[in-house]
């Protein structure tokens, strides 16, 4: 008889075997089941955006998450500099890549030893907030457009704005 631990470390091992080393999975492999995984279609389109542009900087789909470690990182930071990404947008391709490695870690997909953000720090820049004054908002609540689409949008706006921000 099989208790649940024998079972569980069965599973693994079987997992592990399908691969060379178990860090020779392919990450894009792992990341796509990933993302397949999200339930949200917005979370499942940031996920994707981040797999395609690290299948554009390695120039395949076939690097491993043992290939993928801190000095790949800076690299690939690097590259996203180059090609004018912002800040927070490099952060959201760093820290998804860093959720699909959580996520094989915590599967017992690959060992920890492959981790690579223990001592890799990914910078988040803080936003101006954008807001109008007071008198701005005078202004527009009392403002005459031309076109009855204008109107509306600053009607609905103003709506929103009175009612705290509900969603419509």
């Amino acid at each position: 008889m099989m208790t649940a631990s024998k079972i569980k470390d069965r599973i693994v091992d079987e997992k592990r075997t399908t691969f060379k080393k178990p860090d020779d999975l392919p990450f894009v492999d792992f990341a796509r089941k990933f993302k397949d995984g999200c339930n949200k279609q917005k979370t499942k389109d940031v996920y994707g955006m981040t797999i395609n542009s690290l299948i554009k900087y390695t120039g395949d789909e076939t690097v491993t998450f043992s290939q993928i470690n801190k000095s790949f990182l800076r690299n690939y930071e690097n590259w996203l500099i180059e090609n004018k990404m912002k800040m927070n947008t490099r952060s959201i391709h760093l820290r998804n890549i860093r959720a699909v490695f959580n996520r094989a870690i915590d599967d017992d997909v690959i060992n920890q030893d492959v981790y690579p953000f223990r001592n890799f720090k990914i910078k988040n820049e803080q936003r101006e907030k954008q807001c109008l004054t007071a008198e701005q908002v005078r202004i527009l609540c009392g403002y005459e457009f031309n076109r009855p689409a204008l109107r509306m949008a600053r009607d609905f706006w103003m709506l929103s704005f009175f009612l705290c921000g509900i969603n419509y």
